[in-house]
């Protein structure tokens, strides 16, 4: 590396960058494991505000490289638990930017109570100037529509429980996600209006997330319909519904001759319940495939268009929705890890 910088680490939303920064230092060894660094002999420090001892600040766990668009206040937290499906693995890093998101993707939330961060994945719908309450002591609280990365499942989370919500700028993995038959298609483009001679696909379940979130539309270009291995496409069942699935060419159990199948993306995490259908040959499969998917249609939004009705509930301790995604239920994180730019 020709320039380091680096960033300093996240503490708990009550601890500055510098208690963080002055408490951990590591350097990994030849190994690979991280090893503690004595300080270097520095002048006195200025006495610091005394931590209240219900509020210990976390050492630093390493160091990561930092992407190019990483700013010199980006920090990383390590993912525990389960993981974030197919966003991250156990033991994986996200990058994090100390900034207010501005649309969909993952965010950290700092939640009123929580002493841990969080994750969720922010829906298009999602609209910075509605993440937090109207004003102090209003009844009518907005709703932050999010999804829990792990599963896909959509909720709502009520803005006067957060504290502050910052930006995921990327994913650090030694390791990359096992994948069974194929690797995913990549991000899907965003697009505001459907193509003259596409169609559009509403998206009923979270069978393709994190490709396509529950109910977001997808537009699908009908001319291209020769069986590709590894496409995410339309297919139309015999009672006339419709999924978007990825298309695979692959084996039965490891075994035999490879066969058509449609699999979902959604494979990945507790409480998926999606599987796949087949075997089929070509010409029948063929038959059922509508298109291939080519985006993600979100229609631009007037900045003045008020918010709708729902988006608002009067204020209580929990909001249910059709798929609650609850606090308690969220993808845990734990950090920080110190970002290195270089």
């Amino acid at each position: 590396m020709t320039n380091n910088r680096s960033a300093r680490p996240q503490a708990q939303p009550t601890a500055t960058h510098a208690e963080q920064r002055d408490r951990a230092a590591h350097l990994r060894d030849t190994a690979g494991r991280f090893t503690k660094r004595k300080a270097a002999a520095s002048p006195t420090p200025e006495p610091e505000k005394a931590t209240p001892t219900t509020e210990q600040v976390p050492a630093s766990l390493g160091t990561i490289p930092a992407p190019d668009n990483a700013s010199d206040d980006a920090y990383a937290l390590m993912i525990k638990g389960d993981g974030l499906g197919l966003h991250a693995a156990p033991g994986a890093s996200l990058v994090v930017e100390p900034e207010m998101p501005t649309g969909a993707g993952l965010a950290v939330f700092y939640l009123m109570g929580k002493p841990d961060p969080v994750v969720f994945d922010l829906t298009h719908h999602f609209n910075p100037e509605f993440a937090k309450p109207f004003a102090p002591g209003s009844e009518v609280v907005p709703l932050i529509e999010v999804v829990l990365p792990s599963t896909g499942r959509v909720g709502h989370l009520s803005a006067g429980r957060v504290e502050k919500i910052h930006r995921v700028i990327g994913v650090y993995s030694a390791v990359d996600l096992p994948s069974k038959d194929a690797p995913r298609p990549p991000k899907l483009p965003v697009v505001s209006e459907c193509p003259e001679g596409m169609g559009e696909q509403y998206v009923k379940d979270a069978g393709a997330y994190p490709l396509v979130r529950k109910g977001e539309t997808v537009v699908f270009d009908p001319a291209r319909r020769e069986l590709t291995h590894g496409a995410l496409c339309v297919i139309e069942w015999h009672g006339g519904t419709r999924d978007v699935v990825l298309t695979h060419f692959r084996e039965i159990g490891g075994q035999g001759e490879p066969q058509w199948w449609v699999d979902p993306v959604n494979r990945v995490g507790a409480g998926t319940v999606y599987t796949s259908d087949g075997p089929y040959d070509a010409d029948h499969l063929r038959q059922k495939l509508v298109g291939t998917v080519v985006g993600v249609l979100v229609p631009r939004r007037d900045r003045d268009e008020p918010e709708p009705i729902e988006a608002a509930e009067t204020a209580s301790d929990e909001t249910e929705a059709d798929e609650a995604a609850a606090p308690d239920d969220a993808d845990p994180v734990i950090g920080p890890h110190e970002v290195v730019q270089g």
